[in-house]
């Protein structure tokens, strides 16, 4: 407990030794890349919802394509079948 105090005092007063070796600068370190590993999966979870949500808009917009070309096909369709029936 002494040491960690005396680390905090040392870093208080600016006093920190500059090796690595410390506790607190592993423990520094080691939160540090916790964050920025936290940051990137973050990042890749808003570039998936963002993707997901194209996905879902695209997939919507072929729904109506296809809803469209079927509906004309059925009118065409019917066109024909009258027209035959007028010959």
């Amino acid at each position: 407990m002494k040491d960690i105090k005396d680390e905090l005092q040392n870093i208080i007063l600016g006093d920190e030794q500059i090796g690595s070796g410390s506790q607190l600068k592993e423990t520094q370190s080691f939160l540090r890349s916790y964050a920025e590993a936290s940051i990137s999966i973050e990042k890749q979870q808003r570039f998936k919802d963002e993707e997901t949500t194209a996905l879902i808009k695209n997939f919507s917009i072929i729904v109506q394509f296809l809803l469209a070309i079927s509906s004309v096909r059925v009118q065409s369709s019917r066109f024909t079948d009258l027209m035959m029936e007028m010959l």
